[in-house]
């Protein structure tokens, strides 16, 4: 029997003059690197039909394939403990700046960074038709914040405090809680109370035979947990003016009867 043998041009035979080992290393190269695209041409189908973010993976053939992984703000939704029952809509509503209570550098112009953030993303979502971020207020102070909002013929004032927060930056973990407050500039009485926490967490990295995983941070860890908590309470806040009567249209002679979940 007769065995077929191959051109001597083929990569996988050895020339007279070069050695065995030389040739087969370009083998060995050539299948690494069909196997490495195998791997990643795998990657691409498993994550284009699960959530479709092809553009998450990074693929040279010198080096293993990487997925990135969106991070995300990990937190729970918004805890109510008080809120009015009537829908009130068409107020007037002065937005003043956090009060860092945790001990700190600079707390003050931390908690006027956060509560910019916060009144942006509240006056992009349209949570009240007039919304007015009162950035002289100082830190805030119930008594003050109601005599300084009825000042300004405000129906309502609402503030709030930073209760915890740790800022670890791109390559550390990054948590905020936030308690939010209302209050009637009338009367002065508390109409809305809640409070939410979330975090980012440091970057991680997944090392597997032949690819890795790794988080893809945020820019701006804190500024995307700050948004995500702002939206989460806008959505109450805004689902509760959006349906109500203005004060003036109100037939109810109590437009702030409370209601403690």
């Amino acid at each position: 029997m007769r065995c077929a043998m191959p051109p001597k041009d083929h990569p996988c035979v050895p020339a007279e003059d070069e050695g065995l080992f030389l040739n087969a290393s370009g083998c060995s190269k050539t299948v690494g690197h069909l196997f490495r695209f195998g791997v990643v041409l795998l990657l691409s189908l498993l994550f284009l039909s699960g959530c479709g973010q092809t553009e998450n993976i990074s693929f040279e053939l010198a080096s293993k394939p990487v997925y990135y992984r969106e991070g995300g703000v990990r937190r729970e939704p918004p805890v109510v403990h008080i809120r009015p029952v009537t829908e009130v809509g068409g107020l007037k509503v002065m937005f003043m700046p956090f009060r860092v209570v945790q001990k700190m550098d600079n707390p003050e112009l931390a908690g006027y960074g956060l509560s910019r953030t916060f009144w942006q993303t509240w006056s992009a979502m349209r949570v009240f038709e007039h919304f007015e971020f009162m950035s002289e207020g100082g830190p805030f102070r119930r008594d003050l914040a109601v005599a300084q909002a009825k000042a300004r013929g405000a129906d309502m004032v609402i503030g709030g405090f930073v209760t915890h927060l740790m800022a670890g930056g791109n390559s550390g973990e990054n948590r905020l809680a936030l308690q939010l407050e209302g209050y009637d500039v009338s009367s002065g009485l508390m109409v809305w109370s809640m409070a939410q926490a979330g975090a980012v967490g440091a970057p991680e990295k997944r090392d597997f035979l032949v690819f890795e995983i790794k988080d893809k941070q945020s820019a701006d860890p804190l500024h995307a947990i700050t948004t995500s908590l702002a939206r989460d309470m806008g959505e109450i806040m805004r689902e509760w003016s959006s349906r109500g009567d203005s004060p003036e249209q109100s037939s109810s002679k109590n437009i702030w009867a409370l209601m403690a979940p």
